[in-house]
C-alpha cells in the first residue's frame, strides 16, 4: 500500500485520493495473483478509510512539494510571524503591474481623437475592445492607494507615471469624478519594492528613483508574496469592483466558463477609470481592515498625521520632479535661446550662456505634463527656463501636439499663427478633454524617446508662433488680412491755467494728441 500510494499519489499528476485507492486496489490483486501461482497466502486489500488515513498521516510539506512543486510549496508553507512591522506612512511602498479582469470598448472613447493613427498602433488601442493593465503603488503602513495608470502593455512610461502620481497630490482625480473623500495621500517613499518587471528595471525608472532618493528594492521573481499589500490590494479590487461592471472576464478559461464577457463589454475606458477612482477614494479607502485593527486606510493616514507622525521625506518640488521624471534631450543653444517640440524657451541665464560660449550643446530635462518650462544644465547647474510665450504655461505634451494637428488640418499652407489662435485652440482641446479629466492623465500617453522624435518632426515642419497682429476686417474675397501702420502718437505738454491750485504731479502730466 505505502509502495503504490508513494508512486501514484506523490506526483505532479495530483491524483484524487479515490482514484489512488482503485490503484491500490489492482496493486493488491495484482500481487495477490502473483501469491497464488507461488503457494503464498493472500494479502487483505485494505479498504478506502485505511488509504485515506495513511494520506493523511503523511508529511504535508512532502506532499505539496510532490503533487505542487517547491516553489509552490514554499509559498503555502513559508512560516509567518508579525508580518510587515512599517512605523510611518510611505516608510514602505510597494508598486507592481495587473491584468485589469475587464473588457472595455475603446471605441466610444472621445479620448483617441488626441492621438494620430500611428501613435495608437504603437500604443496598442486600435482594437476594438481592450484589456487594461493597471500599475499601481500602495502605502504598506496605511494600504492607502498612492499611485494609479492604466497602459495597453507595461512600460517603462507607465510605471514612472505611476511614481509621478505617488509624489502628487490626487484632489484633482477626486474631483474630476466627483468623489466624496479627499485623496490627499502623496510624498517621498523611503523604499519601493517592485517586481523584476522590464519596466522597474529599466534605467530611467532606475534614475528617477535615484534623483528622488528613493531607495528601489527588486523582490525575488516568482514571489509575489513579498510584495503582499500590493497583491492584496489587486485581489481586494478583483472581487469587490470588477464584479459589479459589465464586460467582466476571470483569470482563466475554467473559471470563465462560458461567460460572454465580450457581448456583455458596454464600457468605455472613461466610464472604467470614473468606476476605478470612486472605487478606490470612497470605497476601498474607507473599508475597515483587520490589518489596521479596524481603521479604515483614510483614518489610519490622517490618524498618523494627526498624532506627528509624518512620512521622512518631503514631498519633491515642481522642479525636483521635472528632473527626475523629465525626459533626456540635448539642444544646441542659439541666440534666441533653445527649442523643445517647436517651444522657444528663453532667459537672462541663457542668453548670457550664449554670449560667453555660443552655439554649444546643452542638457535639457522635458516634462511632458507641463511644456511651460524646461530644466536646463548650465555650467552644472540646472536652470529653470521658461517658454517665451506664456499661452504654454501648464499646458501638457499631449494637447499641444494635437492642437498642432488640428490647427495644420485647418490650413495646411499656413506657416505662422497668432498666440491668440493657438491659445484658443488649446482652449478648445482642454475643453473636449474635461469632462473626461480623470481618464486622460490616468492613462499612460508613452511620451519616449521614439515618439518625441516623431512628433517634434511634425510640429517643426512649416510652423511658427508668432505674437498677435493688429487686423482690419477679412477682406471682401475672404483670403488673407491687412496689417495698418499707425503713426506713434506725438506727446504735447500743457500747463494748466490756475497752478495755483494744482498739484506738482499734475503740472506734469502729459497729453497724447488723437
Amino acid at each position: 500500500m505505502a509502495k503504490t500510494i508513494n508512486k501514484e499519489y506523490l506526483n505532479l499528476q495530483r491524483k484524487t485520493i479515490i482514484t489512488v485507492f482503485g490503484d491500490v486496489k489492482q496493486a493488491f490483486q495484482k500481487e495477490n495473483a502473483r501469491r497464488e501461482e507461488a503457494g503464498e497466502p493472500p494479502l487483505r486489500q485494505p479498504g478506502r478509510e485505511a488509504v485515506r488515513k495513511f494520506i493523511k498521516r503523511l508529511n504535508k510539506f512532502h506532499v505539496l512539494v510532490a503533487r505542487l512543486g517547491q516553489e509552490q510549496a514554499m509559498k503555502r508553507m513559508r512560516p509567518t510571524n508579525k508580518g510587515l512591522e512599517v512605523l510611518r506612512p510611505l516608510e514602505r511602498v510597494e508598486m507592481d503591474e495587473w491584468k485589469v479582469d475587464l473588457l472595455t470598448k475603446l471605441g466610444e472613447s472621445q479620448l483617441l481623437q488626441m492621438f494620430n493613427p500611428d501613435e495608437l498602433e504603437k500604443m496598442g488601442l486600435l482594437d476594438r475592445m481592450k484589456r487594461w493593465w493597471m500599475c499601481a503603488a500602495i502605502d504598506c503602513r496605511t494600504n492607502c492607494y498612492l499611485g494609479l495608470t492604466l497602459t495597453a502593455n507595461p512600460k517603462t512610461s507607465s510605471a514612472l507615471k505611476c511614481l509621478r502620481m505617488v509624489t502628487s497630490d490626487k484632489g484633482q482625480f477626486a474631483d474630476a469624478v466627483g468623489a466624496l473623500a479627499p485623496w490627499s495621500m502623496f510624498g517621498t517613499p523611503e523604499t519601493l519594492f517592485v517586481d523584476n518587471g522590464s519596466a522597474f528595471k529599466a534605467a530611467p525608472f532606475t534614475n528617477a528613483c535615484l534623483d528622488l532618493g528613493i531607495t528601489k528594492v527588486q523582490t525575488v521573481a516568482g514571489a509575489p508574496s513579498m510584495r503582499g499589500q500590493a497583491e492584496g490590494g489587486f485581489s481586494t479590487l478583483g472581487t469587490t469592483l470588477l464584479p459589479r461592471l459589465s464586460g467582466r472576464t476571470f483569470g482563466d478559461v475554467v473559471e470563465k466558463a462560458n461567460h460572454p464577457a465580450e457581448k456583455r463589454a458596454c464600457l468605455s475606458i472613461d466610464d472604467f477609470v470614473f468606476a476605478l477612482v470612486r472605487w478606490i477614494v470612497d470605497v476601498y479607502h474607507n473599508m475597515p481592515q483587520e490589518a489596521l485593527g479596524g481603521r479604515t486606510p483614510l483614518q489610519q493616514w490622517e490618524a498618523d498625521l494627526a498624532e506627528g507622525n509624518h512620512p521622512l521625506m518631503p514631498a519633491p518640488s515642481q522642479r525636483r520632479k521635472r528632473i527626475a521624471f523629465g525626459l533626456p534631450l540635448q539642444r544646441v543653444l542659439q541666440k534666441d535661446g533653445i527649442r523643445v517640440l517647436n517651444v522657444h524657451y528663453q532667459s537672462p541665464e541663457l542668453a548670457k550662456h550664449y554670449l560667453d560660449k555660443g552655439n554649444i550643446p546643452l542638457n535639457i530635462r522635458w516634462f511632458d505634463e507641463n511644456i511651460g518650462s524646461v530644466e536646463v544644465e548650465i555650467d552644472g547647474v540646472w536652470e529653470e527656463v521658461h517658454s517665451k510665450s506664456d499661452i504654454f504655461a501648464n499646458v501638457d505634451a499631449t494637447t499641444w501636439a494635437a492642437t498642432r494637428r488640428a490647427m495644420r488640418a485647418k490650413d495646411a499652407k499656413r506657416k505662422e499663427w497668432e498666440e491668440d489662435v493657438v491659445a484658443r485652440t488649446i482652449a478648445d482641446i482642454e475643453a473636449l478633454n474635461a469632462e473626461r479629466k480623470a481618464a486622460y492623465k490616468i492613462i499612460d500617453h508613452e511620451w519616449t524617446k521614439e515618439r518625441f522624435a516623431a512628433v517634434e518632426k511634425e510640429a517643426m515642419a512649416s510652423f511658427e508662433v508668432v505674437a498677435p497682429r493688429q487686423k482690419t476686417a477679412d477682406s471682401p474675397d475672404g483670403y488673407g488680412s491687412s496689417v495698418v501702420p499707425v503713426e506713434p502718437a506725438k506727446p504735447v505738454r500743457t500747463k494748466p491755467a490756475d497752478t495755483s491750485s494744482v498739484s506738482e504731479h499734475d503740472t506734469n502730466t502729459w497729453k497724447f494728441r488723437d
